[in-house]
């Protein structure tokens, strides 16, 4: 609401990210949203979840993900501010809806922040749980973006979570959850920020010490 005179689109990121593909790339996702869509998350894991309708922490999926659910991790937004305004988002319901009906929609502001908030700020304690819930209610104002575009150290633990995204075309931002830059635990993530944070503009190549 605060850009709304300022940008059309923009990306946020946590403090946490280092892009490690040029940011023009996430950009040109703006050219992927359909009619309907207006931000673009990535999700939390490389694989569709296990879940139900109910659940409402959980998004429905689609295309690769069709029949199963995920979930969306907030360290990287792109939105398109205008589409988000004037979008009709539906309101959290207690009962299924047909195909045909679309339950209560306000517009986006703090009226509709405050009408999730009220409802769920005994499990939402955070702005990630709050817009998991949101987009439970509103898949389809959702682009998912490659898991690549905020790949984190989760991706690197389990062989059942990976990032096929990463895997094939490299990561495209990195994402330090848990403190993953710093300590010995993540030693690839580590290197990663020590090598960017010792680049200085105009400076030639950083040295990564390990």
């Amino acid at each position: 609401m605060l850009l709304q005179n300022v940008a059309d689109a923009v990306i946020y990121c946590d403090s946490d990210v280092i892009f490690v593909k040029p940011v023009e790339q996430l950009w040109l996702h703006l050219h992927r949203f359909d009619a309907r869509q207006v931000i673009a998350v990535a999700p939390t894991s490389g694989h569709a979840l296990g879940g139900s309708p109910s659940n409402e922490y959980m998004i429905r999926g689609s295309g690769e993900l069709e029949g199963g659910f995920f979930q969306i991790n907030s360290g990287i937004l792109l939105m398109d501010i205008k589409r988000m305004l004037t979008a009709d988002w539906r309101l959290f319901h207690h009962q299924e809806l047909s195909d045909t009906e679309e339950g209560e929609t306000m517009k986006y502001g703090s009226d509709l922040l405050l009408r999730y908030w009220y409802v769920y700020r005994e499990v939402a304690e955070h702005d990630q749980k709050l817009l998991n819930i949101m987009f439970h209610y509103n898949p389809d104002l959702l682009l998912r973006l490659p898991c690549k575009w905020n790949f984190k150290n989760n991706f690197c633990h389990d062989d059942e979570n990976t990032c096929p995204d990463a895997e094939e075309d490299g990561a495209g931002a990195v994402h330090g959850i848990t403190s993953a830059f710093f300590g010995d635990v993540n030693p690839t993530f580590r290197a990663l920020y020590e090598a960017f944070f010792g680049v200085r503009p105009g400076a030639g190549p950083a040295s990564v010490h390990t």
